[in-house]
């Protein structure tokens, strides 16, 4: 009986795990392409941002923030951080959540100060 009860409970977590839904968006890491282009702020000012990819980065590009922009390391899978820094003094990071495939919220903050959180959509060109 205490057989049945195991290969039951190890069948049922096995059906379980493979129709459970999965998360398409790593929490850490994303493929680069899903960030690289430009993006519009969600508010009424309209911000736009650019990622460029680089051989060993992404850059965000702002007409705002920081001069010289974040980078975002690059592993071999093309994927990228979603945690960048501004190579500054006093340092400044920035962190990316990717929400949706066309939704980004963005978490700029320097040293001892309060995030700052905007969020971002894809603008695709015509």
């Amino acid at each position: 009986m205490k057989n049945i009860l195991i290969l039951f409970l190890f069948c049922y977590t096995s059906v379980y795990t493979q129709t459970s839904p999965q998360l398409s968006i790593d929490s850490t890491r994303v493929d680069a392409k899903l960030i690289v282009g430009f993006w519009e702020s969600s508010d009424s000012k309209k911000y736009r941002i650019e990622f460029i990819d680089e051989q060993w980065a992404v850059k965000l590009k702002a007409d705002v923030g920081v001069a010289g922009g974040y980078f975002f390391s690059k592993d071999s899978l093309n994927r990228i951080t979603m945690n960048g820094y501004a190579p500054n003094w006093p340092p400044y990071d920035c962190g990316l959540k990717l929400i949706s495939i066309d939704t980004l919220e963005i978490a700029t903050r320097c040293f001892m100060c309060e995030a700052i959180k905007s969020k971002f959509v894809r603008v695709r060109e015509k």
